[in-house]
């Protein structure tokens, strides 16, 4: 039996252990963690590409796999137990990095229009 290997959205085993393995592995994904506080850090995500480059990419980034994967990295004293039981709480925030992105759009998108 033969299996199809030119298939684009073939998973691999490490992919399917992995599921930001594309994105580690990208020369264009820019990834930047800052520590906002005890317990806090931000986390800036870029993609280096786009519409100018030659067949530009796009990446998905499972971002609580990411968040476990860096907790579980600064922490290798836990249990498998003990980070199944964590809790992660992660916001979006806007471009500038100082706001979330759910108040601010609360706050300043207030569109008064007699349109549906």
């Amino acid at each position: 039996m033969q299996v199809p290997t030119s298939s684009r959205n073939q998973t691999t085993l490490s992919q399917a252990k992995d599921p930001n393995l594309e994105v580690k592995e990208s020369k264009t994904v820019k990834t930047l963690i800052y520590a906002e506080g005890p317990n806090s850090v931000f986390i800036r995500v870029q993609n280096m590409e786009d519409h100018f480059d030659k067949d530009p990419k796009t990446f998905n980034l499972d971002v609580n796999a990411f968040a476990r994967e860096l907790f579980s990295e600064a922490n290798p004293q836990l249990s498998e137990i003990q980070l199944n039981m964590l809790k992660i709480n992660i916001s979006e925030k806007t471009l500038t990095g100082v706001t979330n992105y759910e108040e601010r759009e609360k706050e300043f998108i207030k569109w008064k229009t007699n349109e549906p």
